[in-house]
């Protein structure tokens, strides 16, 4: 599922920042990774441009770009030390991209994405997620990911998945569905807009 020189990199970024082993070895829970492998099945070749967000140190990123080879790739997240660690464990090249970027302010650099993905939905108010949601032209592609968590870092849970699609104006969807992730669910939803 991923390049062998991008696990280097990843494990020698863990060596080397020890202040930050465990913020990013978060991205490598059990349920980050079944999360990211049950979004990946809804990508495909169609989908050449892709911009993220709240994509954090990029590792889903870097699944899709194995996935697809050809996609160019926008990785953004509010959060500035994610850029400059994202560049630190990239091995370079020209599909995927980070910006430190404020979702509520729409799709960066008049970007026109084939597919939006936003799996942090949890991580936003209301009035945030509403500002990226009407930001995206209709026709566009998404994929939104949010959990039922209880976490001091989630401001908007979803009760269920009615819940969930309600919350993130998500109406006749391509697909809607739960995963399982121990003691908490994951919801997902992939449609055009």
């Amino acid at each position: 599922m991923v390049n062998f020189n991008v696990v280097l990199k990843w494990m020698e970024y863990i060596r080397n920042n020890p202040e930050n082993a465990y913020r990013f070895s978060e991205n490598f829970w059990d349920s980050q990774i079944q999360s990211k492998k049950w979004l990946l099945d809804h990508i495909t070749y169609k989908d050449q441009t892709i911009c993220i967000f709240g994509g954090w140190y990029g590792i889903l990123a870097q699944f899709i770009a194995n996935k697809n080879p050809y996609a160019y790739i926008m990785n953004t997240d509010i959060d500035e030390s994610c850029e400059k660690i994202f560049y630190q464990i990239d091995p370079g090249g020209n599909q995927i991209f980070h910006k430190t970027w404020n979702m509520e302010h729409g799709i960066p650099n008049s970007l026109c994405p084939d597919l939006v993905i936003n799996t942090s939905t949890e991580h936003v108010t209301q009035e945030v997620y509403d500002a990226w949601w009407n930001s995206i032209p209709t026709g566009t592609k998404y994929i939104v990911q949010g959990n039922n968590l209880v976490n001091p870092e989630h401001v908007r849970l979803a009760d269920n998945l009615e819940h969930f699609l309600e919350l993130n104006h998500i109406e006749s969807p391509d697909y809607a569905g739960i995963l399982k992730c121990g003691h908490f669910y994951r919801f997902m939803a992939v449609g055009i807009k």
